[in-house]
């Protein structure tokens, strides 16, 4: 899986592309979003829309991504993800952990949104 990261109107995205599903690549994301954390940036956006597969221990991985992120108050915006994706997620209930939105643009105005609401 490649990892590669970006800001997009102030806000950081992480763009997966590849299989989802484990490895040394575990790692790298989870050390990732610790660094974000410790930047203070605690609101990301990650991109699927190049990912191919998410296995069940990829799976695992985005949980303990999710976990990681919250412990230190953040919030992670899924986008881009597919419908085979989406599917996985229903049927593990795990749609009922993340905040899904179907294009980057979506989700970055979702943060815009609750900035502007407090």
């Amino acid at each position: 899986m490649k990892i590669k990261t970006s800001k997009r109107d102030g806000l950081p995205v992480i763009e997966l592309a590849g299989r989802l599903e484990g490895g040394e690549d575990n790692l790298r994301l989870l050390g990732l979003i610790e660094d974000l954390a410790r930047e203070n940036e605690l609101d990301v956006v990650v991109n699927f829309k190049k990912v191919k597969w998410i296995s069940s221990t990829g799976l695992g991985i985005l949980m303990r991504v999710r976990n990681r992120f919250l412990e230190h108050g953040g919030a992670l915006r899924l986008c881009e993800v597919s419908s085979r994706d989406l599917s996985l997620f229903a049927i593990t209930r795990t749609n009922l952990l993340f905040d899904v939105y179907d294009t980057e643009g979506a989700a970055i105005a979702a943060k815009r949104a609750t900035e502007a609401s407090s």
